[in-house]
């Protein structure tokens, strides 16, 4: 192949260029705005192309450590979950309920304070992913089996609302003058 031409490639019924080299890196599927509201949390956060309708993706973290002061409620074993039977039914420890919803609720009120202050035009049919507490962490459940799957799905949603907040950092305005320019 000539020095100057790009190689074509064809994958998942879309045609592709690379400047370096024959072979592309791993290309996730093109996903509709209903697939991904209706995806599990982890699903959501996994790689996949950038879409306006949910412009903080590609802030999630891959590896996710839950490190820091605000953050080590979410440690938890999920071998081991702290559920506990209370009468005839099954529930997140009620210190745990408590420290999810601070949690839950400042991030979400840091993300909406910061994005009201946004000078950045964002996408009309931007989407909020769905919320901790939609996963039902502050239920009540019949059986330990139906908790723990709720309460693991809980846990997952935070991932997405931290990068709804690390998306809102990074779009958030600098008025600050830069000293080295």
């Amino acid at each position: 192949m000539p020095v100057n031409q790009k190689p074509v490639m064809l994958q998942h019924n879309k045609v592709y260029t690379s400047t370096e080299g024959v072979i592309l890196p791993s290309i996730p599927e093109q996903r509709s705005s209903e697939v991904i509201q209706n995806m599990r949390p982890l699903e959501v956060v996994d790689r996949h192309w950038y879409m306006d309708s949910f412009p903080d993706l590609p802030m999630a973290l891959l590896h996710p450590q839950f490190t820091g002061i605000f953050v080590q409620r979410l440690i938890i074993d999920s071998a081991n979950l702290p559920i506990i039977q209370h009468g005839g039914y099954w529930q997140l420890h009620p210190a745990l309920i408590e420290a999810w919803a601070r949690l839950e609720n400042a991030l979400y009120f840091v993300f909406k304070k910061l994005i009201a202050k946004t000078e950045v035009n964002l996408p009309l049919d931007m989407y909020l992913t769905k919320m901790p507490h939609t996963y039902r962490y502050r239920g009540k459940f019949i059986s330990p089996k139906q908790a723990r799957n709720c309460i693991l799905r809980s846990h997952e949603a935070f991932l997405p609302l931290m990068t709804m907040v690390s998306f809102a950092i990074a779009v958030y305005p600098d008025h600050c003058p830069d000293p080295y320019s």
